[in-house]
């Protein structure tokens, strides 16, 4: 809250995302206290949104259910009034997948099947008839396909009309609105995923973001980070660089990083190994953010456990990686590569087994067969000097010649 009044920014987004706190029934409450407390400090001329994903807006009560107190109905029900809208995510959830009219209105599908808008306004979700108005339903979408998400991408086009569609139905009445995933995608094109959906509105055309102020109060408050993993010494000796890669955002099904000290190099290819999984999972750059460059997306699943292996590798084709170096799963995460990008090159294959470079291979093969044909020139050589004959003369008429050869002495007087 002090963040948002020193800054002067609209309000707060809450993107919690942590599944396995409301599978065990405590993140409903900690979601309310933590809402109250905002809207205590901020008033009611900040906007207080969240960004829930979708499945939380639909668990059905009990024992075996995906969230035992209710998920984000709960939280509704206990703290809605405070809360000004609701930015749902749906895409990013496998098998339920939000990409028709008919899955993101009317029924959802595969696991997740009660979580569609028509569902959650209507309170059909076996959750004793709790359910979210309309009017603070917001459909959350990204924008590009493959690189800001996983399942539940739609076009343009398609995500007009479903949204035409939606707005001329009368029962339930839905006209609320859509939110995007995410801005770096949709400026790059100029807007123009988000200036065709809006237009199912009949809006304006969607604008730049406005600028902040030039001269903010104070500092942004810096967000507490884990200790990063013990960088290796940055010495003269060898060549190359050592690069540190962060997590920057981190969700149960996203994962982005980034990287410094490249010295220049381009990554084009960034790859993650979780610690109870056996291969990587690769990715390009997704977007350039204007503080830390380029940003790598990956999608994940809730269980991908830390510490993380990283392998990355040069628009050069070089290739490296280094194991275990993120010990946690958490935005702000860091740690160093244990090789360094521009040196040898000794790489883990994508199915956890070592391989070394054919570089280095070569290299080896090379000294061992030059050691080889050295020791085979010595051994000719001592070879050839040993049949060598030799005369010596004592100073008298006669003389000792002596033929040295292999290993016998003849005398010839």
């Amino acid at each position: 809250a002090d963040v948002v009044l020193e800054q002067q920014y609209d309000g707060v987004d809450v993107d919690f995302e942590q599944t396995a706190y409301f599978q065990s029934g405590t993140a409903e409450s900690w979601l309310c206290t933590l809402t109250n407390c905002l809207r205590e400090k901020l008033g009611w001329s900040k906007i207080i949104s969240h960004a829930p994903q979708a499945p939380y807006m639909g668990a059905s009560y009990g024992s075996s259910a995906h969230y035992p107190n209710g998920g984000y109905l709960k939280v509704h029900q206990l703290c809605g009034s405070k809360i000004d809208f609701y930015n749902v995510q749906f895409y990013n959830q496998g098998s339920t997948t939000y990409d028709s009219f008919q899955t993101l209105f009317n029924t959802a599908n595969g696991w997740s099947a009660s979580t569609a808008i028509y569902q959650i306004i209507n309170g059909q979700n076996n959750n004793g008839g709790l359910s979210i108005p309309a009017d603070k339903l917001v459909v959350g979408k990204f924008i590009r396909q493959g690189v800001d998400g996983s399942a539940g991408w739609m076009s343009a086009s398609t995500a007009k009309t479903v949204f035409q569609t939606a707005i001329s139905n009368s029962n339930p009445s839905w006209n609320t609105g859509f939110m995007t995933w995410q801005i770096y995608g949709d400026a790059l094109t100029n807007y123009a995923w988000s200036n065709e959906v809006a237009s199912a509105w009949g809006n304006s055309p969607v604008s730049a973001p406005v600028s902040p102020p030039s001269s903010p109060a104070s500092s942004p408050v810096t967000r507490p980070t884990p200790n990063p993993t013990p960088s290796p010494t940055r010495g003269a000796t060898g060549s190359g660089v050592y690069i540190d890669v962060t997590l920057f955002y981190n969700s149960d099904w996203w994962l982005t990083c980034y990287l410094e000290n490249t010295n220049g190099i381009s990554i084009t290819t960034l790859k993650i190994k979780a610690s109870n999984y056996n291969s990587y999972l690769s990715t390009n750059v997704g977007w350039v953010d204007s503080n830390h460059g380029p940003i790598y997306g990956f999608s994940v699943s809730p269980d991908m456990r830390a510490p993380f292996s990283i392998k990355m590798i040069s628009s050069s084709g070089q290739e490296i990686s280094s194991s275990n170096i993120l010990e946690v799963r958490a935005a702000g995460a860091s740690g160093t590569m244990t090789q360094r990008m521009g040196g040898s090159s000794f790489t883990e294959s994508d199915d956890g087994s070592d391989t070394v470079a054919w570089t280095v291979w070569f290299a080896i093969i090379f000294c061992a067969l030059l050691l080889i044909g050295c020791g085979i020139g010595f051994i000719c050589y001592r070879k050839k000097k040993a049949n060598k004959q030799v005369a010596f003369d004592h100073g008298h008429k006669n003389h000792d010649e002596i033929e040295i050869g292999d290993g016998a002495t003849n005398t010839q007087i």
